[in-house]
């Protein structure tokens, strides 16, 4: 099983253990601490210098790379707003938390701006005109720790013209936290062309992906996950958007392999819109693919709640040009709407589960109060929130919505049920004039402030 995995993710963890070895003589060693910051963090700003002594904001380092030499494990690095640019990857390979998003006066993380147009957008990228292989790209980190990055914007990595997978971030063995990160203009070869996650252990090994409000856009796969892929993974992945993804064979925006019943992806308050699959083969899917077409019996497993799936495309029909499912996979879906993908079905797969949600009749069943073939009246083809008068508004079952494990809120309390929707705003509305419920079908919840009918 592990070698053939290797191979599934192309040359990945080959191409990052030869980079490892060629940057050996840099990385000195450090002794290991706690996760509790004990230490002061490393600064990085534009203005900074490589030469100074990183240890604050006005001795910073100017390079997203010296930090990481200097780093100790379970570290953070606190990196200012700005475009930090590089011909080379960024190689993580210890745990750390990587914080962006800061002005360069904090004390703290908490005292950065609030995530929003308005805040610093620490942006780390490629060379444009002469891109690396990963924008980020890490090492097998051990079973007990994890990776942290935060608030930073990823872009410009080409892993398909060198024939590697994860472009925007390679992680074949670490959990990984990723927290208001946007993956964008990224490719792989095999898989992933944002986000390659997971089959990478030296051990066969189970790794976990978290990631709330992130956004993945615009990345592209020669074969499988435009977008993302996770193999030997499973997480959670909360209030993200996969938007205008692609790739040759299946899951523009996300494809999941090698998943197990107790070992799946959950989706929540997530949005698929307009990504796009070309392969002209059977049971691709635009948006999410939970099939490997070279094996049909590879397995994989996924939650979808309170998602939303419009505008995406498949090349070949028919497809699922939302969802595919493969014959050993199996995917719930639960007050979800997937509306507007062009072609037919929609969804497609023997062991799909549904249930409050809207969709057609063509994919959709019957019963479970579901609601067929009605317009669930989006704002637009380009706003995916909801009209007043959607019916989809208050038509979502309340107990299906999990709890808030990943502290979308940062209010540190993850017992309590899931509290905002996509935009940030209360996940929780009754509307008046919809009797018995609170909950709204999608990722978007329609606040009362715009008016209800």
């Amino acid at each position: 099983m592990k070698s053939s995995l290797l191979a599934l993710i192309g040359c990945g963890c080959f191409a990052i253990a030869q980079l490892l070895a060629s940057n050996a003589s840099a990385q000195a060693p450090v002794p290991s601490t706690d996760p509790v910051l004990y230490h002061e963090p490393w600064y990085v700003k534009p203005s900074g210098n490589d030469s100074a002594s990183g240890r604050s904001w006005t001795d910073a380092f100017a390079t997203v790379e010296r930090a990481l030499l200097f780093v100790e494990p379970d570290g953070q690095i606190w990196v200012a707003g700005g475009t930090y640019t590089s011909v080379m990857p960024r190689l993580i390979t210890k745990p750390l938390q990587l914080y962006g998003g800061f002005v360069g006066t904090e004390t703290r993380t908490g005292q950065r701006p609030p995530p929003g147009p308005a805040a610093p957008q620490t942006i780390i990228q490629g060379h444009p005109g002469n891109r690396p292989a990963h924008v980020i790209a890490i090492g097998e980190i051990a079973d007990t720790s994890q990776v942290v990055i935060d608030r930073v914007v990823l872009k410009y990595g080409d892993g398909f013209t060198q024939g590697v997978d994860g472009g925007g971030i390679m992680a074949p063995c670490v959990h990984l936290v990723l927290s208001d990160v946007t993956v964008q203009e990224c490719s792989g070869y095999f898989y992933g062309g944002g986000i390659t996650f997971g089959g990478g252990c030296s051990t066969y090994s189970w790794r976990r992906l978290s990631m709330k409000n992130c956004t993945i856009k615009q990345n592209f796969a020669d074969r499988y996950g435009g977008g993302l892929s996770v193999s030997v993974g499973f997480g959670e992945i909360v209030n993200t958007r996969f938007e205008a993804n692609g790739c040759g064979y299946s899951g523009g925006g996300c494809h999941l392999m090698y998943q197990d019943p107790s070992h799946q992806v959950d989706f929540v308050g997530c949005v698929f819109a307009g990504n796009n699959c070309t392969a002209p083969y059977p049971m691709g899917a635009g948006g999410l693919s939970l099939i490997t077409l070279h094996d049909y019996t590879i397995p994989g497993n996924a939650e979808l709640t309170n998602c939303t799936f419009s505008g995406n495309t498949v090349q070949y029909q028919p497809n699922g040009s939302a969802i595919s499912v493969g014959q050993n996979s199996l995917c719930a879906i639960r007050n979800s709407i997937i509306w507007g993908n062009p072609g037919s079905p929609e969804v497609i797969g023997p062991l799909v589960l549904v249930s409050n949600s809207a969709g057609r009749s063509t994919w959709c069943p019957a019963g479970n109060n579901n609601l067929l073939n009605t317009d669930p009246l989006f704002v637009s083809t380009a706003d995916l929130d909801l009209q007043a008068g959607s019916p989809c508004i208050d038509r979502g079952r309340f107990a299906f919505l999990p709890s808030d494990i990943l502290d979308v809120d940062w209010d540190g309390n993850t017992s309590e049920i899931l509290p905002l929707d996509i935009l940030r705003r209360p996940r929780t509305v009754d509307n008046p004039g919809v009797p018995n419920g609170v909950l709204d079908m999608g990722a978007y919840e329609r606040p009362l402030s715009v008016g209800t009918p």
